[in-house]
């Protein structure tokens, strides 16, 4: 069993300095927190030439990798993300990113046709730092891309995914259909994300294979499907869909009082997310 860590992380250094373009929007700088003082900034270029502004915490080619995938509207910088990449660089070299459209990248956001290719690109650059083992981690969004990413990816040895969407459908219904189409809008939607927290917009396009298609196609890998049993924008019943398509390879863990993305990011799910990859002998 992993032994919990609880000394003090270091939080006093200033936020890295830009690496693709400034963070914008009004809101922007209330979002954004610090990242470690161990945080290295680089630039890295999805395959159609998009500049991804990333993170390097802890890099050590004698350690196992972990490249963080953010949700959507969210980022590398943004509220929980900075100090849970820091309890993962506990046992991890740590890279994270934003994807295009969102915080200091270049580009426009559209949900998934592209960001499997930033993550390409990030996991990429973790591969080229020597690591024998490269796990990913996504939110949401960035969950759904991380299988999508490891389906056709041989590079990423686990998958561990925090409120991935099982298919395109849910996101099209109920409490997600308001926010998607606002947010796409753009007459509206679009410049006023640009203009509160300096998000890019592009055209929405679902297109791409869905995560329960190709989930199977991870296997032998394991992979670990997280789910908040409160989400209120992507059902937990995606998660048991996903669970089921994975196969043998795949675990679930359902937090009934827990909800979407944010609330996930915490110490105790760096822990259990490296204590898990100890068990399924990722590392």
């Amino acid at each position: 069993m992993l032994a919990r860590q609880t000394e003090p992380l270091p939080f006093d250094a200033e936020v890295c300095a830009p690496t693709c373009r400034p963070t914008s929007g009004w809101l922007g700088p209330l979002l954004r927190r610090r990242q470690p003082p161990m945080a290295v900034a680089t630039t890295v270029r999805s395959a159609d030439g998009v500049a991804l502004a990333c993170v390097m915490i802890a890099r050590s080619p004698e350690r196992p990798a972990l490249v963080y995938a953010h949700g959507f509207l969210s980022g590398k910088d943004h509220r929980s993300v900075p100090r849970f990449l820091a309890e993962l660089s506990r046992s991890w070299s740590v890279y994270a990113f934003d994807f295009r459209g969102h915080g200091q990248s270049g580009g426009r956001c559209n949900f998934a046709d592209g960001e499997r290719a930033d993550l390409s690109a990030v996991v990429d650059l973790a591969r080229s730092g020597g690591h024998s083992v490269v796990m990913t981690v996504g939110s949401s969004m960035g969950g759904a891309t991380a299988i999508r990413q490891a389906a056709i990816c041989s590079q990423v040895n686990a998958v561990v995914t925090i409120g991935a969407y099982a298919s395109a459908s849910p996101l099209l219904r109920s409490s997600t259909q308001a926010l998607l189409r606002l947010a796409f809008q753009r007459q509206l939607g679009g410049p006023l994300l640009r203009q509160a927290i300096g998000a890019h917009m592009g055209r929405l396009s679902l297109s791409e294979g869905q995560p329960v298609d190709v989930i199977g196609q991870i296997s032998p890998r394991p992979t670990l499907i997280v789910h908040g049993g409160l989400d209120p924008l992507i059902p937990v019943s995606d998660a048991y869909r996903l669970h089921e398509a994975g196969g043998p390879s795949s675990d679930l863990l359902v937090r009934p009082w827990h909800g979407h993305d944010q609330p996930h990011l915490s110490g105790d799910m760096a822990w259990r997310i490296t204590a898990w990859a100890r068990q399924r002998g990722v590392i």
